[in-house]
């Protein structure tokens, strides 16, 4: 394989799978019921023919074919037919839907089975499952019924029909169908901006053509050649822009097609292979080595595990090429009017534009998640020469530590990478202003002008965030960060079903008819669990549980006016707004929720947010009351943290054996008069209660939970005006009895 470059290599990753997919089999025996008929699948990405050859690349450079996850994906069905000796499909073993949860395992019941071994019958299955050939009477049918692609598949997508051969039942009850392709299917992933590529003039135009959200195109055609041939993928491409300078590259290599065949590309530099999975709740993977680490094309272990001794590429922030002097004067952005806002996954990445694929530069957050699940030990020193960019000049730097960041999730504690101490550049590659004793990787979020968020990993292996910067040249430790968006009513359900377990128990008990209860807080305020359209993970994680809370404990949630069940939409919080309501019409002037002297007057569990709408879940939620709401001040303490829209507040247990309780309370200030989008006095929190607060003539009152961290406590207040919109954060009663269940 040929790469022609007038820099750095472009690694292209090709795969024309000649086996089946090592991890399409995983059986768990958690999943079968005792006689269930359990499948192997296998899928043959090269016609049988082929297996011992490979599709010939130019050049003599390594090249590793590509380990696809699989064909078969969560969710995904295959039909399943039962024939007998002569071709026939058996009556009541037509077209049955085989689904797998995860790609993996696959199960069918018993009574397939046990008619397949007593009458001599084999298997015949199809993908993927179409209730079309439900009557479908012989093999031959069903062949038949896997019709070809159309020539232009730009706005229809062709169905890539995979099949089986009659196959014989396992004697152990765990069947082996391997699946093959009936047409050919070409997979392009690109991550470039191309100026030339013959396969987008043979194919591009009608191929399906989509883009994710990481700018990564995928091309598919589903082609009908039962010749094999060859299709040469090349071309060139630029990386970086006016202000970074513009540098050309380009590709060649060759790909088998053909009916049967399943070749993909990447046009990548770096395999996503490369990254390792420490088990982070996000599903971000961290790369094995630095950028500019690596070598161009394939990278054996051996090469690995010398790149990871390598510093790699030093670069001043939003910069794509290593230079050596880092200064005011040299830096692209000396006025700090560029960059001034993040710059992971945009043009100004240089881990997007020189990796490609989905890699990216870590976020302050990725950093976070990192140093608060991996445990830190150190060996060494080792010897790093670095040189000038010509290669001249070479130095020693013989003090340079290794630092093992090990997973401390559970399951991957096995899982680790390595980070070396790099220090950073403030004048150039050789100057004693920087710091070697001290790691530094660089991430993509900004911070302040002239300034971004660095990680710091100091002799003692203790970590932290610290400012540098941006003209200063640090490493960078790529991740990758491929989007997965999950169904935002999905992630509701999964949180809300669960929500009980995640509460906030502050050691707060009454006795309610002879029975000790406990008055759980909410970990997040009302409609936060409406905003997880906005939550995503990477690499195809699925959602945790803890994850998911963490992400909306700092959400401001619904802003609602006292007696309102859902939130105004385009509409400002006024005292005419609120006459439509029907907890007014209800009778507010007459008397109805006129105040108490001894404030017991609530509102009616029907104009109660919290019951209304987190009642199908548990109908025990409900919004807390004045008395409530000063229990749990009684029992917390308050300190004000960064974080969410505006930051929060958090409170924190203080009862004995409740010390380690924590709710997040998000500022979320108040909505009136002034504007329909624009919250008033968000350096506060506010919380309404359900209980009646003043009364007068011309303004109704309500409880609510006021302040920041005066005197590290929240206050009780009775002038929150009732037409104004202001946040709720649930509490649920159960008994102490099922606390532990």
């Amino acid at each position: 394989m040929t790469y022609k470059y007038k820099s750095l290599p472009l690694f292209l990753l090709i795969a024309s799978m000649l086996t089946a997919c090592s991890d399409d089999t995983i059986i768990s025996d958690s999943t079968t019921s005792v006689g269930d008929m359990t499948f192997n699948v296998n899928v043959l990405d090269a016609p049988e023919s082929t297996l011992t050859t490979r599709g010939a690349s130019k050049g003599n450079d390594a090249l590793e074919a590509e380990n696809n996850n699989s064909d078969f994906k969560a969710g995904d069905s295959f039909g399943l037919f039962v024939i007998d000796a002569d071709g026939n499909t058996v009556d009541g073993f037509r077209n049955m839907k085989i689904t797998t949860p995860d790609g993996k395992v696959w199960n069918a019941l018993s009574s397939v089975k046990t008619t397949v071994h007593k009458m001599g019958y084999k298997y015949y299955a199809y993908a993927p499952y179409s209730a079309d050939f439900d009557n479908l009477t012989s093999q031959v049918a069903i062949d038949n019924a896997l019709t070809a692609p159309a020539e232009d598949q730009s706005t229809n997508a062709a169905t890539d029909w995979m099949y089986t051969g009659a196959t014989e039942p396992g004697t152990n009850g765990v069947t082996t169908l391997t699946f093959k392709h009936k047409y050919g299917v070409i997979d392009i992933f690109n991550s470039y901006n191309l100026n030339t590529c013959d396969w987008l003039t043979t194919y591009g135009s009608k191929a399906t053509k989509t883009t994710d959200s990481n700018n990564v195109t995928h091309y598919r055609y589903i082609l009908n050649d039962a010749n094999a041939s060859t299709l040469s993928v090349s071309g060139t491409y630029n990386v970086g822009n006016s202000n970074t300078g513009i540098r050309q590259f380009a590709y060649s290599t060759d790909i088998p097609i053909g009916n049967g065949y399943h070749s993909t590309v990447r046009t990548a530099r770096v395999s996503e292979d490369y990254a390792v999975d420490l088990g982070l709740p996000s599903g971000v993977k961290w790369a094995r080595f630095n950028l500019g680490a690596e070598l161009g094309g394939a990278m054996t272990e051996e090469q690995i595990l010398e790149a990871e001794q390598k510093w790699g590429t030093r670069l001043a922030w939003g910069e794509l090429w290593q230079k050596d002097s880092y200064s005011s004067s040299t830096y692209i952005d000396e006025s700090n009017t560029l960059f001034t806002s993040n710059i992971s996954g945009t043009a100004n990445d240089p881990v997007k534009m020189l990796w490609g694929g989905h890699w990216e530069t870590p976020t302050q957050a990725d950093f976070d998640e990192l140093k608060n699940n991996v445990t830190i030990t150190k060996t060494g020193p080792i010897i790093i020469t670095a040189t000038s960019i010509n290669g001249s000049n070479p130095k020693e730097y013989k003090n340079i530590y290794v630092y093992k960041l090990t997973s401390k999730v559970e399951g991957y504690t096995d899982k680790s990478i390595t980070m070396l101490t790099t220090g950073y550049v403030s004048d150039n590659l050789y100057s004693s202003a920087w710091s070697t004793d001290n790691t530094y990787y660089t991430s993509g979020t900004f911070s302040s002008a002239g300034k971004h968020k660095n990680l710091q990993i100091k002799p003692d292996c203790t970590v932290s965030i610290n400012d540098v910067e941006n003209k200063c040249g640090t490493m960078v430790r790529p991740v990758l960060k491929e989007t997965t968006q999950w169904n935002p009513d999905d992630c509701e359900r999964l949180v809300m079903s669960n929500l009980v377990k995640y509460s906030i128990d502050f050691g707060i008990r009454e006795t309610i008819d002879g029975v000790e209860y406990a008055t759980l807080w909410a970990p997040f305020n009302l409609g936060a669990e409406k905003t997880f359209a906005s939550y995503v993970t990477y690499n195809g994680q699925y959602p945790v549980m803890s994850d998911m809370i963490q992400y909306a404990r700092t959400q401001l949630g619904w802003y609602l006016a006292w007696g309102a069940t859902e939130p105004y939409v385009d509409v400002k919080y006024t005292t005419d707004t609120y006459k439509t309501l029907a907890v007014y019409r209800d009778g507010l002037y007459n008397g109805k929720y006129n105040t108490t002297s001894d404030w017991s007057l609530e509102l009616e569990d029907k104009y109660d947010a919290a019951k209304v709408n987190w009642g199908k879940w548990d109908s025990r939620w409900q919004m807390p009351t004045k008395a409530d709401a000063e229990k749990m001040i009684a029992a917390t303490t308050t300190v004000s943290e960064s974080g969410g829209t505006n930051g929060y507040v958090l409170a924190t247990g203080t009862k004995s054996g409740f010390e380690s309780s924590e709710a997040a309370f998000p500022k979320c200030g108040y909505m009136d008069q002034r504007s329909t989008t624009t919250a008033q006095s968000t350096g506060n929190v506010a919380c309404m209660t359900r209980t009646a607060g003043e009364y007068d003539a011309s303004v109704e009152k309500m409880w609510m939970i006021w302040g920041n961290t005066d005197n590290g406590k929240f206050k009780t207040n009775s002038k929150g005006s009732r037409y104004t919109g202001v946040c709720v954060r649930p509490i649920i009663k159960i008994p102490v009895s099922e606390l532990n269940k």
